[in-house]
């Protein structure tokens, strides 16, 4: 059973509104109650992930503060984490799958290596801010265990001939077995270096180091002895270093990765909420972050989430235009100019609240959808959105608006607990929809009615809606197009609202552009390599759309994928384009409890799944204010 509970950190963003500062992310992060453990690790601030040495505060539940360094976290030791192991399979259904100690196992390793022995012990490691887990298997031959990275384990049979892969392993015990943090240590204070016990922490404040000074507001609860902090970083304007996503056990797309000098940067999340093959796309991704390497682009493209890819068709498209010219792709795969943008006029939320500031420019400050304190019994809560006002030319037929948006952590979330809700016959679900072009029809709808975000326009009577952006992913800003025709819209002002379920969208920025789309010189590459993880050529896979895929199934496939790159043209930059066909799978975490009814009912009613996403949060934040357990809510810029 899922048993993930939502904690609001509403009055730490009072504070911050406050200061002036604006929200600049939006997710779920951990959880835990007094009797299970079900956690997604977070990408946020929390406090394991403060550097040492960093200056904190620690405001204890008795009102006086410990100011000093963060010296170091501790963690419950081996034995403690063995103990919970075991209760977590005694009490957790999903834990039940993992081996129990003294049972027989054979290990298969990722190369190919088998070990055989018997399960005597579990422990685990803290290896750059995340848990590695290690199994001790005792065998006839040896005087002592053997030590096995789990992490290095391909799959695991246990002597009933069940199995499991290493990477499940691992998923369940992230989402079950209790991670305890026992005490927090301070150096410096003027009453000496103090280990803190974590169920004396009230809150923790802290001063995070980088190209700018930035204040942190960690707020921590402690359940039995154990701490999870949620922090809300406060803003600069100083460009984002290069995002490198990390295991949150949200899904949501592939990753591309950009080969710049020596290093991969995380440069795309292509097919965004493409969960089935009736949604397979062609998805367009204007790159930031490549660059020609010796005469050709190389890339990597990896599957790093609890899904299968499925991808049909990679390209990429060399796009020489004017320097003072912007490419954006709009959803239908066409590529558009930005060439005389405009900002907008105004722009304030559904309370009124004037929001201009954040999303007038493309930069690091984003409006973020809060799907807090909301009432899901009432329609109008359900949905959150901005009102934006441009200048029209008297005389425009059409307006390109260009978008540069993002989805929230909390969005993919919630799409990953609505197919867990198909439980063991996800299968089944996924292929009933592939035979079925009337249940096609129908999730697309509703994707699009739920989860999308909606573009109307103010006609002079009423708002109509006129198009949509579909989902980007969670993990980095994207660049898209919307054009819209205004030739019956009379008057100097244009007004346009992008609306969509509560607390799942972020826009950065939002600009109107009246002019024509220019000519572009576009050259579409083909794939001069590309190989997998076992070295085996995928170009004829990837050539075409043709629906012959290549199948990333685990977390160990890769692709590495280089384009030769066309000489430059005159007095023209340069702008690349990934082209992406296919679609993914979202793998049903073990022990789901399947409700078809609820999903049946979150696809063919209007504003169901916004009132399943604000229920969930509602009786999260009550159980945690409660005492009753614990969640992080993390926010990134």
């Amino acid at each position: 059973m899922w048993k993930s509970l939502m904690v609001g950190a509403i009055v730490a963003t009072l504070l911050l509104q406050q200061c002036g500062c604006s929200l600049i992310g939006l997710g779920i992060g951990a959880s835990i109650d007094s009797g299970n453990k079900k956690q997604i690790p977070a990408e946020g601030w929390q406090i394991a992930d403060v550097p040492e040495g960093t200056n904190v505060t620690v405001v204890l539940n008795n009102g006086s503060s410990v100011i000093g360094k963060l010296c170091g976290v501790d963690f419950a030791g081996a034995a403690s984490f063995q103990d919970d192991y075991v209760r977590a399979r005694q009490e957790d259904s999903a834990a039940a799958l993992l081996p129990d100690l003294g049972d027989s196992l054979v290990l298969r390793g990722r190369w190919g290596a088998q070990i055989e022995g018997k399960l005597v012990g579990v422990d685990r490691s803290r290896e750059k801010n995340k848990w590695e887990y290690w199994l001790k298997i005792s065998q006839e031959d040896r005087e002592k265990p053997r030590l096995c990275r789990l992490s290095d384990v391909h799959d695991i049979r246990k002597g009933d001939g069940s199995s499991l892969t290493g990477s499940d392993f691992c998923r369940i015990l992230d989402e079950t077995v209790k991670t305890s943090i026992s005490t927090v240590s301070v150096c410096g204070d003027p009453g000496g270096s103090r280990s803190i016990p974590a169920s004396d922490i009230n809150h923790v404040t802290f001063t995070k180091k980088g190209k700018a000074a930035q204040t942190g507001f960690l707020i921590g609860l402690a359940v039995d002895a154990t701490i999870i902090a949620v922090a809300v970083i406060a803003n600069s304007h100083d460009d984002p270093p290069p995002y490198h996503p990390s295991d949150t056990g949200i899904t949501s797309c592939p990753f591309v990765y950009s080969l710049v000098d020596s290093s991969y940067i995380f440069d795309a999340e292509p097919l965004g909420a493409a969960i089935c093959r009736s949604l397979q796309r062609t998805d367009l991704t204007v790159l930031n972050h490549a660059q020609e390497n010796g005469g050709f682009y190389r890339f990597r493209i990896t599957n790093e989430l609890a899904e299968t890819e499925f991808l049909d068709e990679v390209k990429l498209l060399a796009v020489d235009h004017p320097d003072s010219v912007q490419v954006v792709p709009s959803f239908d795969g066409a590529l558009h100019t930005v060439c005389s943008p405009q900002t907008p006029l105004s722009a304030v939320d559904y309370h009124g609240a004037n929001l201009l500031d954040l999303v007038k420019y493309r930069d690091t400050e984003f409006w973020v959808s809060n799907p807090f304190y909301r009432i899901s019994g009432v329609d109008a809560q359900i949905r959150d959105g901005l009102e934006l006002e441009f200048a029209k030319p008297p005389d425009a037929q059409s307006v390109k608006l260009a978008l540069n948006v993002q989805n929230t952590l909390w969005g993919a979330e919630m799409l990953n607990k609505a197919i867990a809700l198909l439980g063991p016959e996800a299968d089944v679900w996924y292929a009933g929809i592939a035979r079925s072009t009337n249940l096609q029809q129908s999730l697309e709808q509703a994707m699009i009615r739920e989860g999308m975000l909606v573009v109307k326009v103010w006609n002079g009577s009423s708002w109509k809606d006129v198009d949509f952006v579909w989902g980007v992913g969670p993990r980095m800003p994207k660049a898209q197009l919307v054009k819209l025709d205004v030739g019956g819209i009379t008057g100097n002002r244009l007004r346009v609202r992008l609306e969509s379920t509560a607390g799942f969208w972020m826009i950065n920025s939002v600009l109107a552009d009246y002019s024509a789309d220019l000519p572009l010189e576009v050259t579409e590459l083909a794939a001069v390599e590309a190989t997998d993880q076992l070295g085996r050529d995928r170009r004829p896979l990837l050539a075409r759309s043709d629906n012959k895929y290549h199948v990333m199934p685990t977390n160990s496939d890769r692709i590495e994928i280089a384009f030769a790159a066309p000489p430059p043209r005159n007095e023209l930059n340069r702008s690349l384009v990934w082209k992406c066909t296919g679609y993914y799978n979202i793998h049903v975490p073990y022990g789901s409890e399947p409700n078809p009814e609820l999903m049946a009912r979150l696809i063919s009613e209007p504003g169901a799944f916004g009132r399943f996403a604000l229920e969930m949060l509602s009786s999260g934040m009550n159980a945690a204010l409660a005492g009753r357990s614990i969640t992080s809510l993390y926010h990134r810029w």
